[in-house]
């Protein structure tokens, strides 16, 4: 398994720079840096991881074709793929709900949308050109223009079936998100997977990516507890389907207070065994193990949510690079 680091765009861009440059002298394959509304442009964020290193692989992404239309989302990929060649990536998806609702927009009929999206994309990064008039998003004889066509892989962010299935495919690689157990992604390979044979694809040659919240500390005990405040964060924002998966049920809007009431409360609102399924939390003699049940579970690609003070993100770079 290979491996790469997740940005969220809530951190200055130089902190950022640091953690890139430190995976790329450690053999790391990629940084990535997600969209989240209202905090820092992904474009720009990555431009400037894109800038400051030399080899190691950038991706964008998931971005939303509600927040921004799929046919200015190739002119930025476009751009940054012209700019600084094939260390460029690229992840559609549907985006935040909530999010999406604050600025009008609906997720009506997601895999759709997300499907178009990526049609959208596809043709215009390898043809230049794209003529899709689709039930959610329309680019009618929308052209590139002086941005010569340059394929950029395409990897689609999935958590429920019907996302997963367009993966399989349309896409590149399926990206699985942060809190997903090693039993959520055998089930999410074996969908997506199935839907790329369905399609007369290779199934083996769809690249599977999963963003792994990962804590490290001299004990197990102190490294959940530098996970859960990420566990937590996701369970309360993010896709409902994955608690489907979790061993404990939990309320949403209980795991929302304890975010807004701190640590203590968080640690006491997200049970150990919740934690331990849903994020990597090890010594630096067990990290690696820790990290293979994903590997045997199907993922190729492990993008690192690096967890705790800087100190202990950089010590989790060191732990795994070669």
């Amino acid at each position: 398994m290979r491996y790469g680091i997740a940005f969220d765009g809530r951190v200055p861009v130089a902190e950022s720079v640091a953690f890139a440059q430190a995976a790329e002298a450690r053999g790391f394959e990629c940084a990535w840096v997600s969209e989240h509304l209202g905090h820092r442009d992904p474009f720009g964020y990555a431009a400037a991881l894109l800038e400051r290193t030399r080899g190691i692989a950038v991706g964008v992404g998931a971005m939303s074709p509600h927040y921004r239309h799929p046919a200015e989302i190739a002119m930025g990929i476009a751009t940054l793929r012209e700019t600084y060649g094939a260390r460029v990536r690229l992840m559609v998806g549907l985006g935040n709900p909530d999010q999406i609702a604050k600025l009008g927009g609906s997720t009506r009929a997601p895999a759709r949308s997300v499907r178009e999206a990526v049609t959208i994309v596809r043709a215009l990064l390898e043809k230049g050109a794209a003529d899709v008039r689709g039930e959610r998003f329309t680019a009618a004889d929308v052209r590139m223009g002086s941005v010569a066509p340059a394929p950029v892989p395409i990897y689609v962010a999935a958590v429920r079936d019907g996302m997963l299935r367009v993966a399989g495919e349309l896409g590149d690689g399926v990206s699985l998100g942060a809190a997903s157990s090693p039993r959520y992604v055998a089930h999410a390979v074996e969908t997506a997977r199935s839907a790329a044979a369905a399609a007369g694809r290779d199934p083996a040659t769809l690249e599977v990516t999963c963003n792994i919240i990962t804590a490290i500390a001299p004990s197990r005990a102190e490294a959940l507890g530098k996970a859960k405040p990420q566990v937590a964060t996701i369970l309360a924002n993010g896709n409902e389907y994955l608690f489907t998966f979790q061993p404990h049920p939990l309320d949403r809007a209980r795991v929302r207070e304890a975010l807004d009431a701190g640590p203590e409360a968080v640690d006491r609102a997200i049970p150990d065994e919740t934690a331990d399924a849903l994020a990597v939390a090890a010594t630096s003699d067990d990290l690696r193990e820790r990290l293979s049940s994903y590997e045997r579970a199907g993922v190729s690609l492990a993008l690192l949510r690096l967890a705790g003070p800087p100190d202990d993100q950089l010590a989790i770079i060191r732990a795994l690079g070669g």
